[in-house]
Parts: C-alpha cells; sequence; structure tokens
C-alpha cells in the first residue's frame, strides 16, 4: 500500500492577518490591533497613518476623523520576506452634549434649559429639537411649553463621517392647586371645612399640606381636606401640592369671617324671625377630576377622562361638544368612588370642552369644565354646583 509523505512547507496555512478593536474607533478613542496566523519568529510592525514610521505598539490614537489605510508590516526571521497587510479603518467624531440645568433636574412646562456641545473638537454642529432643526451653533437654548416627552439630536460632522447623540426627558405638567370651603361665608368661632381641588395630569399627587394661620409654614394640616376656625376678619389660607416628580405649586386665597350675630331676647311686641337654613356641606369626601391626553397643534389627543372620589351613588355626567367628539353626554353612577372614560379615538378640535359633572342629593357638587386650544394646555375651570342647580356656580 502506498502512501504520501509531505512536507511541512506543503501544507495549507492561512496568511497572517489582523482585527482592529472598535472596528470604527471615534476621535481620541484607543484603536487596539490584534495580530493572527504569525509565522513562527517573525517581527511584527505596525503602520498607522500613511507615510508614518512602522512601530511596534499595538494601541494607537486617531486625532482626526476619516478613512486610514493601517498596515501590518511581517519580516519573517533569518532574513526572510517582508510583507505587508493593509486593512481600511474608519475614524468618526465623537457627538455628545450636556444640558443646563443636568439630568437630574425635572423640566416643568415653560422652563427652558441650555445644551452645549461636548463633541470632538473641529467638528460641524447641527441641532434638532423634537425634529425642527435647531441651527449649527456650540450651544442652544429652548423653552419647553409643552409637557410631554421631548427629545434632542446633535450630529457632529468631520473629514466626510459623522456620529450622532440623543436625549430623551419628559417635561412634566405642573400639578394645579386650588381648593374651597364651606360655609362660604364662616361666622367667627364656627368650623369651616376646606376641600382640595387640586389635580395633576400626569397621576396622583404625592403631597398636599396646609397653611391655615397666615405663618408660611405648611404644618397646620395634610391630606385633600382641612378644619379650621377662624376669628372675625380676612385670613389668608395657602395650600402646596406636590406632584410624583417633586414639582409643587401653591394656592393662597382669602376667607373674610364675620363677626358672630349679637343674640336679642324676643318680646311680645318683637316678632320672631325664623331661623336661617343651614348651608349645604360639600360633597364628602369631594372628587378630583382630571383630564389625560396629548396637546398637538390642532388640538388635543384625550386618552382619558376620570373622576375620582364622591360619596357612593354619587352621579357623573360627562359633555363633549365640539369636533371629534365621539359621544355627547355619557352617565355613569360612581358606585366604587372612581370613573373612567376612554372612548375618543379621534382628535378633539381647538374649541371642543368636556364639561365634567359630579352631582349627590342635598350636599354642593362639583363641576369641571376644559376647553380644548390648539397647541396649548386645555383651560380648566373649577365650579360648584348647589343642590338643585342646573348651573354651576363659584364656589366662594
Amino acid at each position: 500500500m502506498l502512501g504520501c509523505l509531505c512536507s511541512p512547507a506543503a501544507l495549507a496555512v492561512d496568511p497572517p492577518d489582523f482585527t482592529v478593536d472598535p472596528t470604527s474607533p471615534g476621535i481620541g478613542q484607543e484603536a487596539t490591533v490584534t495580530p493572527s496566523n504569525i509565522p513562527p519568529g517573525a517581527a511584527v510592525t505596525w503602520q498607522y497613518e500613511a507615510a508614518g514610521p512602522f512601530v511596534p505598539e499595538t494601541v494607537y490614537t486617531f486625532a482626526a476623523a476619516g478613512s486610514y489605510d493601517v498596515t501590518m508590516r511581517v519580516a519573517e526571521e533569518n532574513g526572510g520576506p517582508v510583507t505587508d497587510y493593509t486593512k481600511s479603518v474608519v475614524v468618526h467624531p465623537v457627538a455628545a452634549f450636556h444640558r443646563d440645568p443636568d439630568d437630574s433636574v425635572v423640566l416643568t412646562a415653560g422652563d427652558s434649559a441650555t445644551f452645549t456641545s461636548d463633541s470632538s473638537p473641529g467638528s460641524a454642529l447641527s441641532w434638532e429639537i423634537d425634529g425642527v432643526a435647531f441651527g449649527a451653533g456650540q450651544s442652544v437654548t429652548h423653552s419647553f411649553t409643552a409637557p410631554g416627552t421631548h427629545f434632542v439630536r446633535l450630529e457632529a460632522t468631520q473629514n466626510g463621517q459623522s456620529d450622532h447623540a440623543v436625549s430623551v426627558f419628559r417635561v412634566n405638567a405642573p400639578p394645579v392647586a386650588g381648593f374651597v370651603w364651606s360655609p362660604s361665608s364662616p361666622v367667627a368661632g364656627s368650623a369651616v371645612q376646606l376641600v382640595s381641588t387640586s389635580v395633576d395630569a400626569e397621576g396622583a399627587l404625592t403631597s398636599q399640606a396646609w397653611d391655615l394661620d397666615g405663618d408660611a409654614d405648611f404644618n397646620d394640616a395634610l391630606g385633600s381636606s382641612a378644619t379650621g376656625t377662624f376669628t372675625a376678619g380676612e385670613h389668608d389660607v395657602s395650600l402646596r401640592v406636590t406632584d410624583g416628580d417633586g414639582v409643587s405649586r401653591t394656592i393662597t386665597r382669602t376667607i373674610t369671617v364675620a363677626a358672630p350675630p349679637v343674640s336679642a331676647q324676643p318680646t311680645s311686641t318683637t316678632p320672631t324671625t325664623p331661623a336661617t337654613p343651614a348651608a349645604p356641606a360639600l360633597m364628602k369626601p369631594f372628587p378630583t377630576v382630571r383630564l389625560v391626553g396629548l396637546v398637538v397643534p390642532r388640538g388635543a389627543r384625550i386618552t382619558l377622562v376620570e373622576v375620582r372620589g364622591g360619596p357612593p351613588g354619587a352621579r357623573v355626567a360627562v359633555r363633549c361638544t365640539g369636533q371629534g367628539c365621539p359621544f355627547r353626554l355619557r352617565r355613569r353612577i360612581a358606585e366604587t368612588g372612581r370613573v373612567r372614560l376612554s372612548n375618543f379615538p379621534r382628535i378633539l378640535a381647538a374649541g371642543a370642552r368636556i364639561e365634567v359633572f359630579v352631582r349627590a342629593t342635598g350636599v354642593i357638587g362639583r363641576f369641571v369644565g376644559f376647553r380644548i386650544r390648539a397647541g396649548k394646555r386645555p383651560v380648566r375651570t373649577d365650579r360648584c354646583l348647589m343642590p338643585g342647580a342646573t348651573e354651576p356656580t363659584r364656589c366662594s
């Protein structure tokens, strides 16, 4: 049986090769070359830029963007052949920027922020804010009037190569503070019930604190309601509400308190005056009403109308008028303390209105109206519903 005796030189071997990590480095970023399949005893040197020297170092930092021919030179031992192996490496600029105030600060609607480039020096810059071109300066400043998600994009270009950086963040819709009281014309020494009508478009409030004595310290009561007793005269009462992002808003209202009436004993010649009937009390618990959606150029895309609170059996009516309304009137009974309407498939055009009526027998109910505007938050109106009344009135 015949066999084949082959010399090692006749065996097929892979030619020398090398890799670059990362394959497309950025300006100022270290690139590492790693050779493979190098013949035993061969010397390896590297040329990173045209006309540059061949050096033994395997780590290199490129100072400018562009396409570079990186060459590995393999010189075999004992005066053997010298062979060059070349690969093209694309180096790109690095796009980066920071925000002032920084990302740890929650922006609220109406706040301004400045964005400053930290990109590779010498790069041409191009900014976009929410998809709109915003110039080529080293920094840009913009006021975010609408709450919701926003994004800023920066593109850096150098020597035909480019890179981009994007920041996505949310602008807070600050809470709206408000409260009402009962009776609307209190008398000195009598208890006054105060009920918050505050809302936050993005979720539940995390804190509600009251200043009943006008000392600027919100330590007199916590929660959505408070009870106070006042002397005759005018008293400034304040409520501070805080949302889930830690954003606070404060409202101060002046309550005018009358002196108690002077009692008189009726005589045989003085007719007795019938007692004034007691003012109706506020619905307890007093409901909160919120509207959730997204502001768009033509109006608003509503995702939810919600009524929370109110006594069991409270009657809720939601009326919608204007272009885009999916219904004219919806009626619900608040069996579980919450009523939600989410069937708004179309955009509500500017001028449309959503009106929410919450009533219960014998107590003061709540009315909240929303007027849709183009490209702006809806205008909100809060009123009280007196027992038996069909139209809302100011609460005090």
